[in-house]
């Protein structure tokens, strides 16, 4: 079928057992149909999910470089707040 990927087709492109592809289209967190018993996903539903895994994972990427810029800049042997805003007095 041109359109629509199997529960094994859709396990192997997510790295997911069978079993756990079933138990998202139960759920919902997968869309797809059963047709003669058996469970389906769109084609284009893979694919938008694919789109938004990738944009997480770019976004993930940019709050890590990010992170890693903080860190290089801390001055050596700065100590790290836990943070909490530290506030002090001024005498």
């Amino acid at each position: 079928m041109g359109g629509r990927l199997t529960v094994r087709e859709t396990a192997v492109a997510y790295g997911l057992s069978e079993e756990q592809v079933r138990r998202n289209l139960r759920s919902g967190k997968f869309r797809g149909e059963r047709i003669g018993g058996q469970w389906f996903v769109e084609r284009e539903e893979e694919m938008a999910r694919a789109e938004r895994i990738a944009a997480n994972l770019a976004w993930l990427d940019r709050v890590r470089a990010n992170s890693r810029r903080v860190c290089a800049r801390r001055a050596p042997g700065a100590r790290r707040e836990s943070g909490a805003r530290v506030i002090r007095a001024v005498r």
